[in-house]
């Protein structure tokens, strides 16, 4: 028996009424949506205005994380049921462009096509070439009724709060022209919002238009890179490229800001150049590999590895050695060697450590890095988010090897979890760094470091150091500890800041501390 339309309402006010986290299953979103689709409205309103309530409540509920987005998923079957519904309303007979539910219809159409986009963005996976034509064409269907580009009011992204359904598309492609995938998590929802902010000014234009296509990035209107000049649909001679000639001015504003965090500045900078700049060349091939690969997370567990000792504040390390050393006299009468007593520290931290080391297999290497696979579930890339820092080692029984930050992950539908690391580059040395002490504070504290000299100029030169996120971005003097003794440096410049990393650069200043 089909549910009345005030048995619907009464369902959609109960899904509005109630918390995120008391709401029903997404099995019920999808029944509701059904009930919908099979009703037949007065006016072209009353369609409408359900449907945004439907939306509203299904977005408030969220993506249940942990979820892998699959064909079969509820949640995302509901969105799809959400889709048709708006697809039914822009083929209302009261949907002409004088309307002004008409661009409401496509308008909404087009956003919850982004909103599943999303869902596949923040779980790490590939967006269904479906959704890209479902995009493309629900674009082109708002042109042909002329309201491609009418903004209404939408502000379930809380910013900006009018959108028109070309803003959504373009949107989209900087989205995906940012690489989600290369990105730290806790950075998506920004982007989300400066595409959003800025897409506006994203252009898609006829070929003929562009002065030369290598210019620009490969994208056309349905996502494809690189362009297909002959999309299998009726609309192939709509073909478009993107083009950043009217974005170009409008991010470089951003970036001349005053007052901008440095996260905030770093994640312009790098949408500046995704956004505005040449596509990336590579410029060394890859060369298949198969062999297997030892990764190693964690700044303790990386500085052991890496040295074979464990990480100790340079006073603990003298302190300790002295006790050893007397401890090893009075027992052994000195028959127990340095080299027993180190192979004997260096098992037990084997195991210490061994929690941070995993196996995995590499798929091919370039001169700057790895592209890496394992089998593993989707909650285990949460380990591994773009801009960790991680060592790479080829032997089990060989310390060193290479210092490495992930710059993608991506989880596969047959189980698999693949990683891109790229080198970082030069020759690290093991050292301990802390903040310049301040005459009559207590001593702060020691943390394990690389730091890559200026071979060139020696001393004189200009060093890069590779140290934890503690030592922070506004430290301008900071303490090493070098061939035994401690050295003051100044910072000149933060380079990059990773998910648990900071490169700097910075010079020798004296005297030295002793």
């Amino acid at each position: 028996m089909q549910e009345t339309i005030e048995a619907i309402d009464e369902r959609l006010r109960h899904l509005l009424a109630v918390a995120p986290e008391s709401a029903p299953p997404a099995a019920e979103f999808e029944i509701l949506a059904d009930s919908l689709l099979g009703q037949e409205f007065a006016t072209f309103s009353q369609l409408v205005d359900r449907a945004d309530l439907l939306r509203a409540a299904l977005h408030r509920v969220g993506w249940p994380r942990r979820s892998p987005p699959t064909r079969e998923s509820p949640y995302l079957k509901a969105w799809g049921k959400l889709i048709k519904l708006y697809t039914k309303a822009t083929q209302h007979p009261a949907a002409v462009p004088s309307s002004p539910y008409c661009a409401l219809a496509h308008e909404r159409q087009s956003w919850c096509l982004l909103r599943m986009m999303l869902i596949f963005w923040f779980e790490l996976t590939r967006v269904p070439d479906t959704l890209w034509g479902g995009l493309h064409q629900a674009l082109l269907r708002a042109e042909r009724a002329n309201v491609a580009n009418r903004r209404v009011d939408d502000g379930l992204f809380g910013t900006p709060l009018r959108l028109s359904c070309r803003e959504v598309h373009h949107a989209a492609a900087l989205i995906h022209l940012a690489n989600p995938n290369a990105l730290p998590m806790s950075m998506l929802p920004r982007v989300v919002t400066f595409a959003l902010e800025l897409a506006t000014y994203a252009q898609f234009v006829p070929p003929e238009w562009l002065d030369r296509i290598d210019d620009r990035y490969g994208i056309d209107l349905a996502g494809n890179s690189p362009p297909i000049p002959a999309l299998a649909l009726a609309d192939a001679k709509m073909l478009r490229l993107y083009d950043a000639g009217a974005l170009i001015p409008k991010v470089h504003m951003r970036l001349a800001q005053t007052g901008l965090s440095t996260d905030e500045r770093l994640l312009l900078e790098t949408l500046s150049q995704r956004w505005t700049g040449e596509p990336p060349k590579r410029q060394e091939p890859r060369e298949p590999s198969n062999e297997g690969l030892q990764v190693v997370s964690d700044w303790p567990a990386i500085y052991f590895y890496f040295t074979g000792r464990a990480f100790e504040p340079p006073t603990a390390v003298s302190v300790r050695r002295t006790f050893e050393e007397a401890q090893r006299i009075q027992l052994f009468g000195g028959t127990v060697s340095d080299v027993d007593l180190t192979e004997r520290e260096r098992e037990k931290n084997e195991l210490l450590y061994s929690p941070h080391l995993t196996q995995w297999d590499a798929m091919d290497r370039s001169p700057k890095g790895w592209r890496i696979r394992r089998s593993g579930a989707r909650s285990e890339l949460t380990r591994w988010p773009p801009g960790r820092l991680l060592l790479v080692r080829k032997h089990p029984k060989t310390y060193g090897s290479m210092l490495t930050r992930v710059r993608w992950r991506q989880a596969t539908f047959d189980g698999e979890i693949h990683l891109g690391l790229e080198q970082i580059p030069g020759i690290p040395r093991p050292t301990a760094v802390q903040h310049f002490p301040v005459v009559g504070a207590p001593p702060t504290p020691w943390y394990p470091a690389f730091w890559f000299p200026d071979t060139s100029r020696g001393d004189e030169g200009t060093h890069r150091l590779l140290a934890p996120l503690e030592i922070g971005t506004e430290a301008k003097l900071l303490n090493l500890w070098v061939e035994h003794k401690t050295r003051g440096a100044r910072v000149q410049e933060v380079l990059e800041k990773g998910e648990d990393y900071l490169i700097l650069t910075f010079f020798w200043i004296d005297p030295v501390i002793i």
